[in-house]
């Protein structure tokens, strides 16, 4: 039903992180690193969350300082009236609270903000309150990030990356239900406007419309093994992976391994799953599967022969998607797009 290309898409050339130095292992970290207590001299200290509250004594706003280690003693549902700010040296384990955590934006309100460094948020779920609804994880200036095994639904844009943000992975996380997806683009009051080392790998997009991932701009980009499902699913967009020129001022991305990823169409449109702007350049691009229509736009050559099984990399892509164990309503978003990856009706 698919077409696999295997070779070039655009122009190939040998640059740091792509082609024969990309390192499968490296990607599954990500250009987002980790970082320990030595890299804090006043060490951490756990701030434990024991209220659902939206502020006040035990909730997680009052626990986002800088250089905490934040667990939950409750699960169930935060509603948030505005921002979280999460500031420097922040890490969120959301994997510790009894039933999972939910942040939810209530009408218009963003939920997540980082404009620091050295933050890792996971196994959290976030939910907007609409398509109306604008971003609900924004990275502006942030540097050292981490986003992983999230669940990100019912908004216009999963996660807005602006403002020369950097070192940055999204992974393992379930993005549903959104207008676009993940928005790395220009400034909105943010100094810089080079975005670079982003990673977003192992994710899976099921009903986003489009954005998934949309780079204007930027260097040293990682779209690796992430399965994007039924785009266009309301209205005609962008494409899936839109590479786009940054505010029409004549600034492409560069530097790009688009790698081992599955666009599936869905009751949309069939088509438009790659978008590349013609100033594009340096991009290296293998073993991905699309849509017939778009085999011509992209190049076919032979295969490789590396070895790699790229359907069983796409079923560990569904086994560890999000946060575990996924919901009733997350567990059917999966279900539809190991469907479609098989071709079931």
């Amino acid at each position: 039903m698919y077409t696999r290309f295997v070779r070039a898409l655009l122009v190939l050339a040998c640059i740091a992180g792509c082609q024969a130095d990309f390192d499968r292992d490296r990607v599954a970290i990500g250009f987002g690193s980790t970082r320990g207590a030595a890299d804090r001299p006043e060490g951490f200290e756990v701030c434990r969350v024991t209220s659902l509250a939206d502020d006040g004594e035990g909730s997680l706003r009052a626990c986002l300082v800088p250089g905490r280690e934040v667990v939950f003693d409750v699960g169930g549902e935060i509603a948030l009236r505005d921002w979280l700010d999460i500031p420097d040296y922040v890490t969120l384990r959301g994997e510790t609270a009894p039933g999972g955590i939910t942040l939810a934006a209530l009408e218009d309100s963003g939920v997540i903000s980082i404009e620091g460094r050295d933050v890792i948020v996971r196994n959290v779920r976030v939910r907007g309150a609409g398509f109306t609804s604008g971003a609900r994880i924004a990275l502006c200036g942030a540097e050292r990030v981490i986003l992983e095994h999230l669940v990100v639904h019912s908004a216009r844009t999963g996660i807005s990356i602006i403002g020369g943000s950097r070192d940055v992975t999204i992974r393992n996380s379930l993005f549903a239900e959104l207008s676009s997806g993940i928005n790395a683009h220009g400034t909105v009051g943010c100094e810089s406007t080079r975005h670079e080392r982003i990673t977003v790998a192992r994710n899976v997009f099921h009903r986003v419309n489009e954005r998934a991932p949309r780079f204007a701009g930027g260097s040293q980009l990682q779209v690796v093994n992430n399965i994007v499902h039924g785009w266009h699913w309301f209205e005609l967009g962008s494409a899936a992976l839109a590479l786009e020129d940054l505010n029409d001022n004549g600034v492409f991305p560069s530097q790009i391994d688009v790698v081992g990823n599955a666009f599936v169409g869905g009751p949309g449109e069939d088509d438009n799953a790659i978008g590349v702007a013609a100033g594009v350049t340096n991009v290296f691009a293998i073993e991905n599967e699309v849509p017939p229509s778009e085999a011509d736009l992209i190049g076919l050559g032979a295969d490789p022969q590396t070895g790699v099984d790229f359907a069983s990399t796409l079923e560990r892509v569904l086994d560890t998607v999000g946060p575990s164990p996924l919901n009733d309503q997350e567990r059917g978003w999966v279900t539809a797009v190991r469907g479609a990856l098989s071709g079931a009706p």
